[in-house]
């Protein structure tokens, strides 16, 4: 009776709501009279896709070219932005409402599986994954395997974290250190040092900011992906925000409490004070706009990072550089990583046809490359494609580097693409946008309308060259699920830590401040929440 009451509230809601991106409409027309294999799925977009004139997410060429080779029909029950997904999935998972495969994160992985809505695909994976699907999957290592088998069961496919792209690194002017005579900076110490330089030289002018914090919207630290927080900052320190930590002990601790989260905090203090770190600190509305001014001498974010360039390169010339930086008093760069999964392919228990979904994925895996290379992908995005198009080798963007690096040096040798989808583009891009000898990129001849290619290759070069081409010590969250008191407790204890944080570096309040915090945190239910993640870490 509950259920049925809660289904009937979410169809209400939904309706009322207007669906958003909504649930799918149906394609028009008539009836085909072939009889095709019936896939229903789920999908939550973070981004609009771009499609050609005529084409939609319900009526494609990908969903033509899987029913014309695989013989199977694929419907969408819903199609959410992200936020819509995350406003709304929570109802479906409550009432049972859900298609019979879709892409979620861990939170929503492990809510099906304690309402008991998922089937396993232990041996439809076995039977059914292509080889280069399994290979992607073993990618991971254990820990991929371990995150999704329940009791010896399989009970999701699991798409590796791109590991690069979760690493967060300093990325700083190099045409300003050159100009000044000074190496680029190694220590939280030399950093402030290189900041203070390039507000006292004015170096993007009267208004230059030394280093580039989060605005409005952005985050301080985090798990992952974090651009324009302060993540290499703490971690300097062995500080680790957001990331459950197992003490000299064994037991669980949250490590935006500790006290070298508080360290940390006393050194953004400065900063702030000095007026090297961004004056509007949390309450710029848009970064983008001071970065596409050449205003901005040092940020930290991972090697994606690069697209935020793009304008500041091609129009004020502007040299930019990643460093694996800060270290910490041991000479050693600490990178709190990515969870090993990013997506969790889930099949749902009332599925009639798992091979269907595994058929789907492995027809686009074993296609990208070769759509892209003939042209076929011309006014789509992979994007579109039902399930599969983030799933690759988790030192995808490592290796891509390593080629792309011997190519530069006159290396290069025979290259296995055997899987890596868009590596052969990539290649062939460094040879169409550099010019023999193939060590520099050119930037004075470079502008995005004629080369849009080449920011990506930036990225790449600079930035997840910075982490290959050093060693790093990773630093895992040992915890990244929900308890039962983060369901209701969670987001107030994180807006406390977001709020006491900026006005700790701001002078809004004083360092001790730090202390009443974890007293507060403790108190508003993270005591709780420690016992009931050392609970989940002992099963």
């Amino acid at each position: 009776m509950k259920k049925a009451w809660m289904a009937a509230a979410l169809l209400f809601v939904l309706t009322a709501a207007g669906m958003g991106i909504g649930l799918a409409a149906q394609k028009n027309g008539q009836k085909d009279e072939k009889e095709w294999r019936e896939i229903h799925l789920g999908m939550f977009l973070e981004n609009p896709v771009s499609f050609s004139e005529g084409e939609t997410m319900e009526d494609n060429r990908f969903l033509d070219w899987i029913r014309r080779d695989l013989g199977i029909r694929v419907t969408y029950d819903w199609i959410y932005s992200k936020d819509e997904f995350q406003r709304n999935i929570d109802l479906y998972i409550a009432c049972d409402m859900l298609p019979d495969a879709l892409l979620v994160e861990e939170k929503q992985y492990r809510q099906m599986l304690e309402y008991d809505l998922l089937q396993p695909v232990t041996e439809v994976y076995r039977d059914m994954a292509s080889d280069q699907l399994k290979a992607y999957v073993d990618s991971m290592g254990e820990q991929g395997m371990e995150a999704v088998t329940e009791e010896g069961e399989m009970m999701a496919i699991p798409f590796p974290s791109l590991t690069a792209s979760g690493i967060n690194l300093m990325w700083i002017r190099q045409d300003w250190l050159d100009e000044l005579g000074l190496e680029a900076p190694s220590t939280v110490e030399q950093i402030g040092a290189v900041a203070r330089a390039f507000v006292e030289n004015n170096m993007g002018g009267e208004d230059t900011i030394g280093i580039l914090g989060p605005g409005l919207d952005g985050n301080m630290t985090g798990v992952g992906k974090c651009s324009m927080g302060f993540q290499p900052i703490f971690n300097a320190f062995g500080a680790y925000p957001q990331y459950w930590l197992l003490d000299e002990a064994g037991r669980p601790c949250y490590g935006s409490v500790q006290k070298q989260a508080g360290e940390a905090l006393s050194v953004l203090t400065d900063w702030y004070e000095e007026g090297i770190l961004d004056p509007q600190f949390f309450s710029r509305e848009d970064t983008q706009e001071v970065l596409n001014q050449g205003k901005v001498g040092i940020f930290f974010g991972p090697w994606w990072s690069a697209e935020k360039l793009e304008q500041d390169i091609a129009q004020n010339g502007s040299e930019w550089k990643a460093y694996a930086s800060p270290r910490n008093g041991e000479g050693e760069y600490v990178c709190t990583m990515p969870a090993p999964v990013n997506q969790y392919l889930v099949i749902h228990k009332s599925c009639r046809d798992p091979e269907a979904v595994v058929e789907i994925l492995n027809y686009g895996i074993a296609h990208q490359e070769q759509w892209m290379l003939d042209g076929q992908m011309e006014g789509i995005e992979m994007k579109a494609y039902p399930l599969g198009w983030e799933c690759d080798f988790a030192d995808e963007l490592e290796y891509t580097y390593r080629v792309l690096q011997e190519a530069m040096e006159g290396q290069e040798t025979q290259v296995d693409f055997t899987g890596h989808k868009v590596l052969k583009r990539d290649l062939e891009a460094l040879h169409t946008l550099n010019r023999p000898p193939l060590d520099e990129f050119g930037l004075e001849d470079w502008t995005p309308e004629k080369d849009g290619g080449f920011i990506r290759l930036y990225g790449i070069i600079n930035g997840v060259g910075a982490i290959a081409k050093e060693e790093y010590l990773p630093v895992y969250s040992a915890f990244t699920g929900e308890t039962k008191t983060m369901k209701h407790k969670w987001r107030e204890l994180e807006r406390l830590e977001r709020e006491t944080y900026a006005k700790i570096i701001m002078g809004q309040e004083p360092d001790r401040a730090f202390d009443t915090f974890v007293r507060s945190w403790m108190e508003k239910g993270g005591d709780e929440i420690t016992k009931e993640v050392e609970g989940a870490l002992k099963k």
